[in-house]
């Protein structure tokens, strides 16, 4: 299975479809060079060519970071496209298909007004959300909620995820309890509770795997989606 990785979404069109991961580079400027000992040339001590260099070095970083917040932006016009309204709780795109476009994107645990928002990675893209609706339409969901029973590595995997999904969520929350007093940030994939039997919702569980590579429950439903990505994009 592939997927198509971004983070943060700040990749410029040459990388795309190439399986882009980073640590948001391009979004961080070095304060810490400048205020080091090595940083003085920042406070005027400095001259030269090395110098000359770290400011190219600055002033290239700051046109990245303001064409990241560029295409921040834009990545939203497209998923309140791809959705048909104003995406709530957004923070960035994860996971873009082979042409660019957004297809799955993190949320924060909670929206503007502090109301929890369950699914950390929400697939947007029109494809992806119709193929899946299409495998829970066919009984998936009840199908694959019998394989979890069945399968060790399949619970193990899903409890695993659940985990990282609470990790994850509490992480992003950064302390907001929002207006259920923080009982949401307990919620594994998909918005359960912990010690829920069945599935609720295939799309949670493929869009964590597409961003999380390794769930192999999610990896597993979404091998069941052929072709995972369309010919041509669905997002324009």
């Amino acid at each position: 299975m592939r997927a198509f990785l971004v983070s943060p979404p700040d990749a410029d069109a040459a990388g795309r479809g190439k399986g882009i991961r980073g640590e948001g580079f391009a979004t961080r400027i070095t304060a810490e060079a400048c205020l080091s000992p090595e940083g003085n040339w920042a406070r005027g001590a400095a001259d030269g060519p090395a110098a000359k260099s770290i400011f190219r070095l600055i002033a290239t970083n700051v046109q990245r970071a303001a064409s990241s917040l560029s295409r921040m932006d834009d990545d939203r016009t497209v998923v309140a496209r791809q959705i048909g309204r104003e995406p709530r709780a957004f923070r960035r795109v994860v996971v873009r298909c082979p042409f660019g476009r957004p297809a799955v994107t993190e949320q924060s645990p909670y929206d503007q007004e502090g109301e929890p928002f369950p699914t950390t990675y929400y697939v947007t893209c029109r494809h992806l959300v119709a193929q899946i609706s299409r495998l829970e339409a066919a009984g998936g969901v009840d199908r694959w909620s019998d394989a979890v029973a069945r399968e060790r590595s399949l619970r193990v995997s899903r409890e695993r995820a659940d985990e990282e999904q609470r990790r994850i969520r509490t992480q992003l929350a950064a302390g907001a309890t929002g207006t259920d007093g923080g009982t949401s940030l307990e919620l594994g994939v998909g918005g359960q509770r912990r010690g829920a039997g069945s599935l609720k919702c295939l799309h949670a569980h493929v869009g964590f795997a597409l961003a999380n590579p390794g769930y192999e429950l999610g990896e597993r439903i979404a091998q069941e989606i052929d072709p995972l990505w369309p010919d041509s994009c669905c997002s324009e």
